[in-house]
């Protein structure tokens, strides 16, 4: 080293005298340069008096001068103070990794740096010290050493070959140059380091090893300096002067918050008690219906040329989705409102469900498919069985690097690319390569199905113990470290839960006093080929809605999936637009009822889902009301030029009186309703209040 490498034996002698000094004395000391005299009026004068009466400076000619024997401390101390690393967390104005980078260029030559990187590409341009202040610096430390002082190479997790096992036979060969003692304080210390979590002076590291060593103080020392030095040029352990100017030893904070905790998640608990609200429903099958309802009812506007609705269009989309409880769609996440529109908007354009009808620029919009008007006529299990299978065929998903542009390049009659099991936000570009799909199944395989397991340790766990990206950090791209790995697969892996295993109902989910916590359901099971078959049948253990011969839905408990469940055919009230989780959440209006036609659901539906939720029976005047409204709803396809076609004369007359004189009746059940290019609007308005839903069914 340059200037750390000094004899600790003989700086410890110092540190009592240097403790006595009044701190505007220190600071003075340390503005000196150890060889070189200076004029007497370069000290503040008190300072100088008391520096020279203890023996920190002399008189030299008309000034002074620190003598020969203080030098060797001088120049120690002046190094420690250039550069304080420990403290760069609290200097805002400093980036900590510049900072530690600014310390190893001061305290390591390059030649140095190269030697302990192995690799002359890690030893400059700020890799060596992100690489050197990862977790996996400290960790090969106490790997390669042992609790009796010995070192080893055999203790390394997995068999290393190469240029990396070079590097770590050359570091257990400097380490044996060491007494099995110091080895020993040295490794305890980095313990005790971990353990506080904060930097030591180190004279009171010194103290810790009182017991066990020569009662005179000389041994001791000079052991502890042994120790010292290897923890400074081997272990990367940081030195620096503390606010008293007094000089003290820790660890780099990220490294060592890292291992810290690491070490407290092997005891800390992983399950959890039941939480009082739940969510275990396939939440992008109802995003999906939802989309597929409204383009049916009024095809949102669709950015000419890209596949982006206009603010307004999101908006109203927005306004009509089935409230989540705020725990799980709180701002930045992807079950927000706004992020659950782009999602499924994108979704169900990748799966071929809907597609844009118009002309570009002028009155474009987001119309059903074929496929998708299928869709809403099939149960919630086949959405979802189908929905499962189209993920694993498309199991790759598309590059990187694709996007909108792409997907509207693709050639005339191309098949839709379909949606990957894995989301493309939940890949990394730095480990692109990395097959992601089959290690993220594993990570939840193993998932309780019978008790509930807090999220954020199950992640950590998964990512200490089992990480497909760690393998691919090397020399060639010395940039990314261990710990960018672990928070990398880390990031993915949250992702793919909230993304792909909470949106198809494979977890139930909710929220404990101590974070997210969740366990595998039939759906989940199923998914990762537990069992061959799946229902959905487990909300029925959260039924507690009474149905009112008024037409309201009291809830009695709170209930997310319940809440999600009424919200296809039920009317928000005051209550939970407020955020109440219990009363009157809902109530069935004839729209509400008749707009659920649009997703599929036909009064036994309805009822069987209000049956399901309710622990008593259903009122006579609510199921003939519901069977009523369901009963009036009647379909008319649209076809170009713009045509109505219906199935009896009279829903042709109700066609007729709703849109008033641009109809014109072409036979018993065909209705020309004008030139345009799809039904405007206002006039799907007029027909919806009539009863009247249109199915596009002229989109490729």
């Amino acid at each position: 080293m340059k200037y750390l490498d000094v004899r600790w034996s003989d700086f410890f002698e110092r540190l009592d005298e240097w403790d006595d000094l009044r701190f505007e004395s220190k600071r003075a000391f340390l503005a000196l340069k150890p060889a070189t005299p200076l004029p007497a009026h370069a000290l503040e004068p008190a300072a100088r008096r008391e520096l020279v009466a203890a023996g920190w400076v002399e008189e030299y000619q008309s000034g002074f001068r620190i003598p020969e024997e203080r030098r060797e401390f001088s120049r120690a101390m002046r190094a420690l103070d250039r550069v304080p690393v420990l403290d760069a967390f609290a200097l805002d104005e400093v980036d900590p990794t510049t900072m530690l980078d600014r310390y190893f260029k001061e305290h390591l030559t390059l030649v140095e740096r190269q030697q302990l990187s192995g690799d002359p590409y890690r030893a400059s341009a700020g890799h060596f010290a992100k690489r050197a202040g990862s977790s996996r610096w400290l960790e090969e430390f106490l790997q390669l050493t042992d609790s009796e002082g010995g070192a080893r190479l055999e203790a390394l997790d997995e068999p290393t070959e190469g240029g990396e096992r070079v590097r770590l036979e050359q570091r257990v060969r400097r380490l044996s140059t060491h007494s099995s003692e110091s080895i020993r304080m040295a490794r305890e210390l980095v313990l005790v380091l971990l353990e506080e979590q904060r930097p030591t002076t180190i004279e009171g590291a010194l103290d810790l090893f009182d017991d066990g060593l020569e009662p005179d103080g000389g041994g001791r020392r000079s052991t502890f300096g042994e120790a010292l030095n290897l923890l400074l040029n081997e272990a990367l352990v940081l030195a620096s002067l503390d606010a008293g100017t007094m000089p003290q030893v820790g660890l780099w904070e990220p490294a060592a918050r890292t291992l810290a905790r690491r070490t407290a998640l092997a005891n800390e608990p992983l399950e959890t008690d039941r939480p009082r609200e739940l969510i275990q429903r396939p939440l992008i099958i109802e995003d999906l219906v939802l989309l597929l309802h409204e383009c049916t009812l009024e095809p949102p506007r669709v950015k000419a040329d890209r596949f982006e609705l206009f603010a307004r269009s999101a908006k109203q989309l927005e306004e009509r989705l089935l409230p989540l409880p705020s725990w799980l769609a709180r701002e930045g996440t992807i079950w927000e409102a706004d992020q659950r529109v782009v999602a499924s908007t994108r979704r169900g354009l990748r799966l071929g469900l809907v597609g844009v009808a118009g002309t570009p620029g002028k009155d474009q919009r987001m119309v059903p498919s074929e496929l998708g008007a299928q869709f809403l006529g099939w149960t919630d299990r086949e959405r979802l069985s189908w929905l499962i299978e189209s993920m694993r065929s498309h199991q790759n998903g598309p590059r990187y690097e694709e996007d909108d542009e792409a997907f509207l390049a693709r050639a005339e009659g191309e098949s839709p690319p379909g949606v990957a099991l894995i989301p493309e936000e939940a890949r990394s570009p730095h480990f692109w390569g990395v097959e992601m799909l089959d290690p993220a199944l594993a990570a939840f395989s193993s998932a309780a199905t019978d008790s509930f397991q807090l999220l954020g340790p199950f992640l950590e766990r998964r990512v200490i113990e089992d990480n497909p990206y760690r393998s691919k950090v090397s020399r060639r791209y010395s940039w990314i470290t261990e710990e960018d790995a672990d928070q990398a697969w880390l990031a993915g892996l949250s992702v793919f839960f909230f993304n792909r295993l909470v949106g198809l109902g494979a977890v139930s989910v909710g929220e404990s006093p101590l974070g997210y916590c969740f366990r595998l359901t039939t759906v989940g099971r199923y998914l990762f080929g537990h069992v061959d078959d799946f229902d959905l049948g487990e909300l029925a253990e959260e039924a507690n809605v009474i149905v009112q011969p008024n037409l309201e839905l009291v809830f009695l408990s709170p209930s997310a999936s319940a809440r999600l469940a009424c919200g296809a055919f039920a009317e928000a009230t005051s209550a939970l637009e407020r955020g109440d989780s219990v009363g009157t959440l809902y109530r069935l209006t004839r729209s509400s009822v008749q707009r659920a036609a649009a997703a599929g659901l036909d009064a036994d539906r309805v009822l069987a889902t209000l049956r399901g939720l309710s622990p008593q029976d259903i009122p006579a005047n609510v199921e003939a009301q519901i069977r009523a409204w369901l009963g009036a709803v009647r379909w008319a396809r649209s076809r170009r030029p713009l045509i109505l076609e219906v199935d009896d004369g009279e829903t042709a007359a109700r066609v007729v009186a709703a849109v008033g004189s641009e109809a014109r009746l072409l036979s018993e059940t065909v209705v020309e309703v004008g030139s345009w290019d799809s039904v405007p609007a206002a006039m799907r308005r007029k027909l919806v209040e009539a009863g009247i839903f249109v199915l596009d069914v002229g989109l490729d």
